[in-house]
Protein backbone atom coordinates (compact mmCIF):
# COMPACT_ATOMS: atom_id res chain seq x y z
CA UNK A 1 0.00 0.00 0.00
CA UNK A 2 1.36 3.26 -0.87
CA UNK A 3 1.18 6.32 1.48
CA UNK A 4 1.21 9.74 0.83
CA UNK A 5 2.90 12.01 2.43
CA UNK A 6 0.95 15.92 2.42
CA UNK A 7 3.06 18.87 1.73
CA UNK A 8 1.36 22.23 1.77
CA UNK A 9 1.74 25.27 -0.89
CA UNK A 10 2.26 28.57 0.37
CA UNK A 11 -1.10 29.16 -0.83
CA UNK A 12 -2.39 26.34 1.43
CA UNK A 13 0.32 27.82 4.29
CA UNK A 14 -2.11 31.04 4.13
CA UNK A 15 -5.48 28.75 5.06
CA UNK A 16 -3.97 26.73 7.66
CA UNK A 17 -3.93 28.22 11.49
CA UNK A 18 -3.70 26.01 14.34
CA UNK A 19 -1.23 26.28 18.15
CA UNK A 20 1.99 24.69 16.97
CA UNK A 21 1.87 20.85 18.87
CA UNK A 22 4.44 18.84 17.35
CA UNK A 23 7.36 18.92 15.36
CA UNK A 24 5.44 17.75 12.07
CA UNK A 25 3.94 20.78 12.31
CA UNK A 26 7.08 22.60 10.98
CA UNK A 27 7.26 23.98 6.90
CA UNK A 28 10.53 23.79 5.46
CA UNK A 29 10.90 25.82 2.40
CA UNK A 30 14.18 25.55 0.42
CA UNK A 31 15.68 28.89 -0.79
CA UNK A 32 17.62 28.16 -4.04
CA UNK A 33 20.34 30.50 -3.99
CA UNK A 34 24.39 29.83 -4.89
CA UNK A 35 26.48 29.41 -1.87
CA UNK A 36 25.94 31.19 1.13
CA UNK A 37 22.92 33.00 0.06
CA UNK A 38 21.46 29.70 -0.40
CA UNK A 39 19.23 28.44 3.19
CA UNK A 40 15.89 26.63 4.56
CA UNK A 41 12.84 28.96 6.12
CA UNK A 42 10.98 27.00 8.59
CA UNK A 43 7.69 28.42 9.87
CA UNK A 44 5.53 26.90 12.21
CA UNK A 45 1.73 25.61 11.93
CA UNK A 46 0.08 29.58 11.82
CA UNK A 47 2.65 30.31 9.21
CA UNK A 48 5.15 32.17 11.19
CA UNK A 49 8.59 32.06 10.97
CA UNK A 50 10.43 30.56 13.25
CA UNK A 51 14.07 31.02 12.14
CA UNK A 52 15.95 31.02 8.82
CA UNK A 53 19.16 28.68 8.42
CA UNK A 54 21.80 30.28 5.98
CA UNK A 55 25.36 30.57 5.44
CA UNK A 56 28.77 28.34 5.33
CA UNK A 57 27.85 25.97 8.56
CA UNK A 58 24.74 24.42 6.67
CA UNK A 59 27.03 23.81 3.40
CA UNK A 60 23.92 24.73 1.13
CA UNK A 61 24.56 25.62 -2.36
CA UNK A 62 21.44 26.25 -3.96
CA UNK A 63 19.22 23.75 -1.58
CA UNK A 64 16.62 21.98 -3.69
CA UNK A 65 14.67 19.25 -2.10
CA UNK A 66 13.46 18.28 1.82
CA UNK A 67 12.65 15.18 3.58
CA UNK A 68 11.84 14.36 6.59
CA UNK A 69 13.13 11.26 8.61
CA UNK A 70 11.51 11.54 12.26
CA UNK A 71 12.51 8.04 13.47
CA UNK A 72 15.67 9.64 13.01
CA UNK A 73 14.67 13.73 13.83
CA UNK A 74 16.73 14.18 10.77
CA UNK A 75 15.49 16.31 7.63
CA UNK A 76 17.85 16.01 4.76
CA UNK A 77 18.15 19.09 2.39
CA UNK A 78 19.84 17.95 -1.06
CA UNK A 79 22.48 20.76 -2.43
CA UNK A 80 21.91 21.47 -6.43
CA UNK A 81 24.72 23.75 -6.64
CA UNK A 82 27.05 21.27 -5.56
CA UNK A 83 29.69 19.48 -7.16
CA UNK A 84 30.32 16.84 -6.11
CA UNK A 85 26.69 16.99 -5.29
CA UNK A 86 26.15 16.57 -0.97
CA UNK A 87 23.50 16.47 1.38
CA UNK A 88 22.95 18.57 4.61
CA UNK A 89 21.69 16.76 7.32
CA UNK A 90 19.76 18.86 10.26
CA UNK A 91 18.70 18.04 13.60
CA UNK A 92 14.47 18.32 13.00
CA UNK A 93 14.31 19.49 16.76
CA UNK A 94 17.51 22.28 17.10
CA UNK A 95 17.56 23.06 13.32
CA UNK A 96 21.12 22.84 13.52
CA UNK A 97 23.42 20.86 11.44
CA UNK A 98 24.67 17.50 12.06
CA UNK A 99 26.42 16.07 8.61
CA UNK A 100 26.80 16.77 4.97
CA UNK A 101 27.10 13.86 2.68
CA UNK A 102 29.41 14.25 0.24
CA UNK A 103 27.98 11.49 -3.13
CA UNK A 104 31.07 11.57 -5.28
CA UNK A 105 30.90 11.58 -8.84
CA UNK A 106 26.97 13.19 -8.55
CA UNK A 107 25.72 16.35 -9.51
CA UNK A 108 22.59 18.32 -9.70
CA UNK A 109 20.84 16.75 -6.95
CA UNK A 110 17.25 17.65 -6.47
CA UNK A 111 14.05 15.44 -5.02
CA UNK A 112 14.33 12.85 -2.41
CA UNK A 113 12.32 10.43 -1.21
CA UNK A 114 12.55 8.38 1.89
CA UNK A 115 11.99 4.80 2.27
CA UNK A 116 9.50 2.85 4.50
CA UNK A 117 11.89 2.47 7.27
CA UNK A 118 13.43 5.98 6.92
CA UNK A 119 17.10 4.82 6.80
CA UNK A 120 17.63 5.56 3.22
CA UNK A 121 17.25 8.73 1.63
CA UNK A 122 16.79 8.55 -2.30
CA UNK A 123 18.05 11.33 -4.09
CA UNK A 124 17.65 12.45 -8.13
CA UNK A 125 20.56 13.87 -9.94
CA UNK A 126 23.31 13.16 -12.21
CA UNK A 127 26.25 11.61 -13.10
CA UNK A 128 29.16 11.44 -16.05
CA UNK A 129 26.45 8.64 -17.38
CA UNK A 130 23.35 11.14 -17.37
CA UNK A 131 20.49 11.00 -14.72
CA UNK A 132 21.23 9.08 -11.94
CA UNK A 133 19.44 7.88 -7.86
CA UNK A 134 21.39 8.28 -5.00
CA UNK A 135 21.10 6.86 -2.13
CA UNK A 136 22.44 7.97 1.69
CA UNK A 137 21.98 5.93 4.56
CA UNK A 138 21.25 7.89 7.17
CA UNK A 139 22.28 5.79 10.05
CA UNK A 140 26.32 5.24 8.64
CA UNK A 141 26.18 8.68 6.52
CA UNK A 142 27.61 6.53 3.43
CA UNK A 143 25.94 7.02 -0.16
CA UNK A 144 26.00 5.88 -3.58
CA UNK A 145 24.71 5.35 -6.74
CA UNK A 146 22.07 2.69 -6.70
CA UNK A 147 20.11 3.65 -10.36
CA UNK A 148 20.32 5.73 -13.30
CA UNK A 149 21.83 5.64 -17.14
CA UNK A 150 24.75 2.44 -17.01
CA UNK A 151 26.24 4.16 -19.76
CA UNK A 152 25.37 7.00 -22.27
CA UNK A 153 23.54 5.76 -25.60
CA UNK A 154 25.11 5.27 -28.64
CA UNK A 155 22.81 5.88 -31.74
CA UNK A 156 21.95 3.43 -34.09
CA UNK A 157 24.49 2.52 -36.73
CA UNK A 158 23.45 1.22 -40.68
CA UNK A 159 19.92 2.14 -40.51
CA UNK A 160 18.36 3.19 -44.11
Amino acid sequence: MKRWTPVLTLAALAAFAGPLQAQSEYIWITRRAAGPAGGVTIFDGAGNGVVQLAGAGFGFDRPYGIVSAPNHRLVAVSNSGANPGTVTLLNSETFQPVGLVTIPGSSNLTEMSLSDDQNSVFIAGQDAAGPAVFRVDLPSGNSGRVGGFAASPTPATGVA
